[in-house]
């Protein structure tokens, strides 16, 4: 950023200058009017005289004041100029941090696409591409178990699961009780055998 301190310093020291003219010209002012009044002892002075005598005094108070007005419009334009440099620096920042933020964008948006691609295409191992998990069409059906080498031990079915025999105690009429297929005389004993064929 440019500095403008010798523009400054030279406005200070115009200013200055302008307030010392300003401070001789209403000095002068005042004594030309203080001095038109001490030459006449008899006769009032009129205020033409005093205004004749003030003149030049007002004039230079006045060219004062005309270089005090420029020097301070001066400064405002070193004002502006640095106020629309320092405008100019904020916006460059800002543009700067603008397009970095883009570039990152950009590369994660690119960074992605190129991951959901290599996702979609199948990456094989080794050359070979892994094999479909097995189902249940895969194993073999009666046809293959009867086409299958006799030397080799066949498979041991299952044994069926014997059914549950009918097992409630049916009391007769002649104090006897009746449990599946066996008939006891006390209803201890066919309850004893109702539990062993529960427990088969």
């Amino acid at each position: 950023m440019r500095s403008y301190e010798t523009a400054r310093s030279l406005f200070s020291f115009l200013g200055f200058c302008s307030w010392v003219v300003i401070v001789i010209g209403a000095g002068a002012a005042f004594m030309g009017g203080a001095a038109v009044g001490a030459t006449s002892f008899n006769n009032t002075p009129n205020i033409m005289q005093i205004a004749l005598a003030a003149a030049p005094g007002v004039a230079i108070l006045l060219l004062g004041l005309f270089g005090l007005a420029l020097v301070q419009m001066g400064r405002a334009g070193v004002d502006s100029a640095e106020y629309g440099q320092q405008m100019l620096s904020v916006a460059r920042n800002q543009l700067d941090i603008s397009q970095q933020m883009l570039a990152q964008g950009a590369t994660m948006a690119a960074s992605y696409t190129e991951i959901a691609h290599q996702r979609s295409q199948p990456s094989p191992v080794s050359g070979n591409t892994a094999a479909p998990p097995a189902s249940f069409a895969d194993m073999p059906g009666s046809a293959a178990l009867a086409d299958a080498d006799p030397d080799e031990p066949a498979l041991t079915p299952m044994p069926a699961r014997p059914e549950i025999p009918h097992t409630h105690v049916q009391e007769l009429g002649d104090g006897h009780f009746k449990v599946h297929d066996r008939t006891f005389s006390n209803e201890t004993d066919a309850r004893d055998y109702q539990q062993k064929l529960l427990v088969k």
